[in-house]
């Protein structure tokens, strides 16, 4: 089963409504005509069904269109990401619901397509806790791998660890009150803090820390958030940031919002007004 299927058959009652009307009203036609077409099927149907169901037929021409409209799909879940960023959570009852029922296979079902669509969001929070569930499984049956579960838990802790550090380093030094205080040292050493983590695999990470850098050189007016070439690095932190726009931050945090701002804040200073127009446009 495709990554898109095991998303859209994941999302609850609610949360299908909020994306398919977001598809919908932003006349995403063939993406609404997929999500509701996995949605609506009695049984999870074979990517080439799905294929013919969505174009017509299921040639190999067709069929590399259709790939590319179950990528595209996915990445416009980024509505559901910065909206609702917690919305595979409620899975994880559901499969303790299925297991009490002694329904084991569809628990275990869930759990792995959790673990997938979980893994490519950058939802580490959730995939503590479904990974938890293999390791436990795993124990029960005197499987091997209950240890390479307990280890795949030590690291997406360590992931969200990493992310809440940069949310926490940003809240606890860069706020007004405290500016005139912050000294040429101590902006080398956030700077710093920052740097470490923007080459970092983890999508959600890397983009983090690069808005961190940036803004924290933007907050102190510093030199260097005005050069020429901080143009282009915020450019590539926008187009990084559309390309993985499926990923999870905090809720109530709109990532996209804010490197606009920064974006905005340079055009304002370089009284580039054409540039300017195109930001709020966004």
């Amino acid at each position: 089963m495709i990554s898109i299927q095991k998303q859209i058959l994941l999302l609850s009652e609610f949360h299908f409504k909020e994306f398919s009307d977001y598809l919908l009203n932003t006349n995403a036609d063939l993406p609404y005509k997929l999500v509701t077409t996995i949605r609506h099927a009695k049984t999870p149907h074979e990517s080439d069904e799905l294929c013919k169901q969505t174009y017509g037929d299921s040639q190999e021409k067709t069929k590399k269109k259709f790939l590319q409209l179950t990528h595209h799909t996915f990445k416009l879940s980024g509505f559901l990401s910065r909206n609702y960023p917690n919305y595979l959570k409620h899975n994880l009852q559901t499969i303790e619901e299925l297991l009490s029922k002694g329904e084991k296979q569809k628990a275990n079902d869930i759990a792995e397509w959790l673990s997938d669509v979980a893994e490519k969001i950058e939802d580490y929070t959730t995939l503590i806790e479904v990974t938890k569930f293999f390791a436990q499984q795993c124990f029960i049956t005197e499987s091997k791998d209950a240890n390479k579960f307990h280890k795949k838990v030590k690291e997406y802790i360590e992931l969200e660890q990493i992310k809440n550090a940069i949310y926490l380093y940003l809240r606890e030094n860069l706020f007004f009150k405290g500016k005139e205080n912050i000294s040429k040292a101590q902006a080398n050493k956030d700077l710093a803090f920052f740097n470490q983590y923007t080459k970092h695999p983890s999508n959600s990470i890397n983009i983090l820390a690069r808005f961190g850098k940036y803004y924290e050189l933007s907050f102190l007016s510093h030199p260097d958030f005005f050069r020429q070439e901080t143009i282009k690095e915020l450019d590539d932190l926008e187009r990084d940031f559309l390309n993985s726009a499926h990923v999870c931050f905090h809720y109530l945090d709109d990532m996209y919002f804010k490197i606009l701002g920064l974006r905005l804040q340079l055009d304002v200073n370089n009284n580039n007004t054409e540039s300017m127009l195109q930001e709020v446009k966004k």
